[in-house]
Order: structure tokens, then sequence, then C-alpha cells
């Protein structure tokens, strides 16, 4: 039950049982700070901030902040994971960005939280980031009634989020296909080659 979750920050120390790189409070402070709606403020709790109020939302957002990170994970980063068996893609070995700089080991850059807390919100407000690709999304053309989508063959296999591209550009390889292009989806913002 999605009540039950616990989001457990990864912080670079390879904790064990981490599921996201973001806690939920800097999650929430990184989300409406952006302005992102639909994503409840926390109640306001007097006294000081520990313990954390309680979720409002039943245990929504830390399964979206867990399933965010899940999407992370399954991006192709640059690197080694730092032990064999993990979950948890960072920290890295041997990762060296686009623009030639090595990310320290044990270290989580700070795009990464900040792109875990985007993919829950994505994830929150009913984005789909890791679908099922029916047949393997291998479909040449698919219509209802009078409507047909078709999509160019290089086009990638699920949606790509400008903002996450935008952000996590350096560290992975997963939105070369992208560099230089204005990227699908609200507000298709350009990446140039090496330059985020």
């Amino acid at each position: 039950m999605a009540a039950d979750l616990v989001p457990m920050t990864e912080d670079g120390t390879m904790p064990p049982g981490a599921n996201c790189y973001v806690a939920l409070a800097e999650a929430e402070s990184l989300i409406l700070g952006r302005g992102l709606a639909d994503w409840p403020a926390p109640p306001v709790q007097p006294g000081p901030p520990d313990p954390p109020a309680p979720d409002p939302e039943g245990g929504r957002k830390a399964a979206a902040l867990i399933r965010g990170a899940d999407y992370l994970n399954g991006l192709h980063w640059y690197g080694r994971r730092a032990a064999a068996g993990r979950m948890m893609a960072w920290p890295r070995l041997g990762a060296v960005d686009k623009d030639g700089y090595a990310v320290p080991e044990g270290a989580v850059p700070d795009a990464v939280p900040l792109a875990n807390a985007y993919a829950a919100w994505l994830v929150y407000t009913g984005a789909d980031t890791q679908p099922i690709m029916e047949r393997g999304n291998r479909a040449s053309a698919k219509g209802v009634d009078t409507i047909t989508a078709s999509y160019f063959g290089d086009a990638p296999s699920r949606d790509v989020y400008a903002f996450l591209a935008d952000l996590l550009y350096p560290y992975c390889s997963d939105f070369d296909a992208f560099a230089g292009t204005a990227l699908p989806g609200a507000g298709g913002v350009a990446v140039a080659e090496g330059v985020i």
C-alpha cells in the first residue's frame, strides 16, 4: 500500500533501503518553488519541523517520489554503479559529464535530486514515466475511428520530458538524440551539444 512507503534518500553514502534521491520535504520545496501546480502544499505544523507532518495524500507523494527515482534509475548514466546489485543508479564510479568534468566518487550530482522531484511531480499529476510498451512499442501505426498516430522510425519509445532532458543531458546518454533540437512536449527547449 502506498501509505506504507517510506522514502529513504540516497545521498552518496549508499544507505541500505535507499529508494529516492531527495527527501519529501525538499522535493516539495523544489516543486512548489517552481510554481508547479497540482502538488498540494504540506500542512502547516506548529512548532519545530521535526517530526515531519504526515502525508495528507495517504502516501501518494511518497509513492510518486519513489517512482520518480525508479524512472531515473532506468536511464543510461555514464560511469558504473558504485556497488554491484544496487537498485540506485548513483553514486557512480568513473562518471565524467559531457563537459569533461569527473563526478567525484560518492557524489550525487545536484541535477539528480532536482530531476527526482520533477519526475515525482510528473508521476503525481498522472504522467506515466514507465509505460507498458505494448508489443515492445513497435507499432507502425495506431488508429481509433478516423484518428491515426504514426511516428518517425527514429522517434523515442516513450515520452521525453524537456526539463528532465535538459537537467540530465550532461550525465547520461538517453537524451543524446535530442542534442541541438527542440524536444517534444510542452515548451520544447533546445539542447545544444555539451551546453545546458
